[in-house]
């Protein structure tokens, strides 16, 4: 027996140390992913827990146990009595007309393409421009979570089209600006 293949070779004994060092760290890494759905859930969030893609369950504010991924994803949601605000952008002046509002001149004019953005036609033809804010709830969680990406979108069109509908409606008329009598 070489002195290379004895137990207590330095070569026996780096491998060792290198075994061991990488079963730590594989299981420390197996507990953090055993325990990386275990979390408090504040008081303004509430949870839904999707099981293999499945709607499982809602827990409100709290200790969540729920298995990791990809067994039970966790969804964060706002809580049944939190109002959001949400500023719809459709209906503001883009930042593309606002940079060539600033360099404008009678030399080189904005670009028709532009000249409208964030202004709308009312009904009697005068020009109103508007900065609309949306307050909401979430009361279905589970329909929150099943439309996902799309909600918010739908949201800003709806208000979109509604704003266009109202002020397409309305006449403005110049009495509103005077000083009573």
């Amino acid at each position: 027996m070489t002195e290379r293949d004895s137990p207590d070779s330095p070569w026996i004994q780096a491998g060792r140390l290198t075994f061991m060092a990488l079963y730590a760290v594989t299981v420390l890494a197996a507990l953090a992913w055993a325990f990386s759905n275990v979390r408090q859930i504040d008081p303004q969030n509430r949870a839904v827990v999707l099981h293999f893609g499945a709607l499982d369950r809602i827990q409100n504010a709290g200790l969540l146990l729920a298995w990791p991924q990809p067994f039970e994803q966790v969804v964060l949601l706002p809580a049944a009595d939190r109002v959001i605000e949400r500023r719809v952008e459709n209906l503001l002046r883009s930042d593309a007309a606002i940079q060539a509002d600033r360099v404008a001149s009678f030399a080189t004019p904005l670009s028709d393409a532009l000249a409208g953005s964030g202004y709308l036609l009312t009904g009697d033809a005068g020009v109103v421009q508007l900065d609309v804010r949306v307050f909401y709830k979430v009361t279905q969680p589970y329909a929150f979570v099943l439309q996902g990406d799309h909600v918010l979108p739908a949201l800003d069109r709806l208000v979109t089209r509604s704003a266009v509908a109202l002020t397409a409606r309305a006449t403005w008329t110049r009495s509103w600006l005077r000083a009573p009598s």
